[in-house]
């Protein structure tokens, strides 16, 4: 059970495919938000999916009714809301496990204390190691490495383990078939399209939830200029709510494209498959890219590294400014609390340029 955002959610892949791993002959089923369940299930990464509207009274009804009569052998739940706990507690099930919270004593059978010291992808993992002891060895040797140089804030990032990335086959598949100049099929029609360009493919993804977390329009118009001058197609996507933030950059760079409101979680992950380059914020498209494997410079601002929810990726890189503000929230804000959005407006497309060189090929 994770009803967060998505980027919450993508970075639970390393530990669906532990379950997968550790329960070959088991259904997987997801509770979580709606209009998030769709890539995982597409993706073969869980089996079914149940969706909720955290707003609406009638859809957390409808959800419990359908696992009324279910009987579950184990429930995970990374969510630490109290309404998540209450909901786990009223499965049936022969074990559920969540972290611990003062409101949750009698809700779970196992309660684990949440891992703060380990990137966010490994904390959901962690629920693992209550059952299978030998993830829980493996998330105590990655902290100990990674508080030995330097912990969460080092920019260049620790190296994810092979065995808990966030790539998902399918995606995959996509960029291997891409790299060799194979033809890419099963492509919606303007993905195809995307796929028959021959000139290196840059995505820029400006949009997020919290206003505070995106970059500057003028950043990511004059990075994006840049790679179109020496031959790159861009690529600008986003959710339809960010449509016009999009087609308005795209206006601005020559050889570009906005597919904002254009395509699914799925699609968007095979558009990453396809591109050579993602710039980004601290955001859900983030670590939609990690799952493709595409290299990424996200551009991080009220948020900071030793929140642990870095890009899980070995391509990518972080570009930042240190200021006394930062971070100025767990997951930034609306508005800029003292008024300068400086940690965004201070980031200059050439540090972001720079972050790139050190994952991607391109020409600037």
């Amino acid at each position: 059970m994770q009803t967060a955002f998505l980027g919450d959610v993508l970075l639970g892949i390393p530990f669906f495919k532990a379950l997968r791993l550790e329960y070959p002959d088991h259904q997987l089923t997801l509770l979580c938000r709606k209009g998030v369940g769709s890539f995982f299930k597409a993706t073969n990464l869980v089996d079914d999916v149940i969706e909720v509207d955290k707003k609406d009274k009638a859809s957390w009804s409808k959800a419990r009714k359908r696992v009324a009569d279910e009987s579950f052998d184990l429930v995970f739940c990374p969510h630490e809301s109290f309404r998540s706990s209450l909901f786990v507690s009223r499965l049936k099930a022969n074990q559920k496990i969540g972290f611990k919270r003062f409101f949750n004593l009698f809700m779970f059978d196992k309660r684990l204390r949440r891992p703060l010291e380990a990137p966010e992808a490994l904390r959901q993992l962690s629920l693992l190691g209550a059952v299978k002891p030998k993830w829980q060895d493996m998330i105590d040797t990655f902290v100990e490495t990674q508080q030995a140089v330097g912990g969460q804030a080092r920019d260049g990032l620790m190296p994810v383990p092979e065995s808990v990335s966030m790539t998902v086959p399918q995606i995959l598949e996509i960029r291997r078939k891409r790299e060799k100049g194979l033809e890419v099929d099963g492509l919606s029609l303007v993905l195809e399209t995307i796929a028959n360009v021959k000139e290196p493919i840059v995505v820029l993804a400006p949009g997020s939830v919290w206003r505070t977390k995106q970059w500057t329009k003028e950043g990511f118009i004059a990075a994006g200029k840049t790679y179109s001058n020496k031959g790159a197609f861009i690529v600008v996507m986003g959710a339809k709510d960010e449509k016009t933030l999009c087609d308005e950059i795209a206006s601005q760079i020559p050889n570009s494209i906005s597919l904002a409101g254009r395509t699914s979680l799925v699609e968007s992950a095979q558009l990453l498959a396809l591109a050579d380059l993602l710039l980004c914020n601290d955001s859900g498209a983030m670590h939609l890219g990690a799952t493709a494997d595409v290299p990424l410079v996200s551009v991080f601002g009220p948020t900071v590294l030793e929140f642990g929810y870095r890009p899980w990726s070995n391509r990518a890189r972080v570009a930042q400014v240190p200021l006394a503000c930062r971070p100025c929230g767990k997951h930034g804000a609306k508005k800029c609390p003292i008024g300068t959005h400086a940690c965004m407006r201070d980031v200059p497309a050439s540090a972001v340029i720079g972050a790139a060189k050190a994952v991607s090929k391109l020409k600037t």
